[in-house]
């Protein structure tokens, strides 16, 4: 009798961790969000958007912009796509010197979030970004202006 519950219990406790978490986002609904992001963006604004794949973007190379010459940036806006959070990575560089940072737990339908304070922002060389999602899946964008 004990064996049985032990195995109920088990098997309610996996279908209810399997449940936490959420499908994957539909691929249609997710290229129109990205398309959506890069048309919202000003002429003269850099966007960098990327699909998140299985796995945490920690050791990946992400997305970099590489500026003509030293440029100043006055806003660094991350967005991402759904209603879960995600974890970004950003970095600047200006000639030697480089700064990077990790962003945790930035919540997808509280977007944009506005990370110009997070870095130095003046006569910069590069930009680079990358994001992992809690679910392994998504997508986000970083607009650069």
């Amino acid at each position: 009798m004990l064996a049985g519950l032990t195995i109920a219990v088990g098997a309610c406790a996996l279908a209810g961790c399997a449940a936490l978490a959420p499908p994957p986002p539909d691929d249609a609904a997710v290229q129109d969000w990205m398309q959506q992001q890069s048309d919202d963006a000003g002429e003269n604004d850099g966007v960098m958007t990327s699909l998140v794949g299985n796995g945490p973007a920690s050791g990946e190379e992400g997305t970099r912009m590489d500026f003509g010459g030293p440029t100043d940036l006055s806003a660094i806006e991350f967005s991402c796509f759904g209603d879960d959070a995600m974890t970004v990575a950003i970095s600047s560089s200006s000639g030697e010197q480089g700064s990077a940072t990790e962003l945790k737990d930035l919540r997808c339908d509280e977007s944009p979030h506005h990370l110009e304070k997070s870095l130095p922002t003046s006569s910069l060389d590069s930009f680079s970004a990358n994001a992992s999602s809690t679910h392994g899946y998504g997508a986000w964008s970083v607009v650069l202006r």
